[in-house]
């Protein structure tokens, strides 16, 4: 799968083995919530499929996190650095209920060393970064965040997040898996949004997607 499959309106290019996931997210009280607040739901979401990846199948395999934008970015990087940072206390606290003959055994403690493990952030194998500046790279897995709960925002953003050459550039970075996080107000937009030429092309695009895609859906917490 190398280079950008550049189809032609709707259609989803072959991207060799990679399998294709979709999770549809939703927040409650959505519109009340402080966009802040949204974007680092979403970063959790992301740090906890980093997590899940690391687990199931180690943390050799290159992990992409591709943004829309670089507040994103940096919401994903802090929230993979307070999950291990989480451990580490954890870690810590079970060093010293085993020093002091507790229960914490030393399988506990190395449960724990293997989870502290799996959230290790490495230059070659996690990359977070927006869709532009990972162009033209590759990694086994692809965690694209496409999602948008803060309603409010949302005309302001819908354009750029449905964008088709964006999507298309997302999507075939992956070589085994690409996991879209995306939400309803994505999904299902406005007519009024629709009235652009790309957008429509961006949904028809994403849509596509989801037809070929294992899905699920997850509400936040924010």
């Amino acid at each position: 799968m190398k280079g950008d499959h550049n189809g032609e309106g709707g259609k989803v290019e072959p991207l060799g083995q990679a399998s294709l996931a979709l999770l549809r997210v939703s927040a409650p009280r959505a519109s009340i919530i402080p966009y802040e607040a949204h974007v680092k739901a979403e970063a959790r979401l992301a740090a906890a499929l980093v997590h899940w990846i690391r687990e199931s199948f180690g943390h050799e395999e290159t992990i992409f996190v591709a943004c829309p934008h670089r507040i994103q970015r940096s919401a994903v990087r802090q929230a993979i650095l307070g999950a291990a940072a989480e451990w580490e206390e954890i870690t810590a606290e079970g060093e010293e209920i085993k020093n002091e003959g507790g229960n914490g055994g030393d399988d506990d403690i190395d449960n724990v060393a293997a989870q502290l493990a799996a959230l290790h952030v490495s230059e070659t194998s996690l990359r977070i970064d927006t869709v532009e500046r990972l162009q033209g790279s590759e990694a086994t897995f692809v965690i694209f965040l496409l999602s948008h709960t803060h309603m409010p925002s949302l005309s302001n953003h819908l354009a750029f997040l449905l964008s088709r050459r964006r999507l298309n550039v997302g999507i075939s970075r992956a070589k085994s898996i690409c996991i879209v996080v995306s939400s309803r107000g994505v999904l299902q937009p406005s007519l009024h949004a629709l009235a652009n030429e790309d957008t429509r092309q961006g949904l028809q695009f994403l849509r596509a997607y989801e037809e070929r895609a294992w899905s699920g859906d997850i509400e936040l917490e924010l």
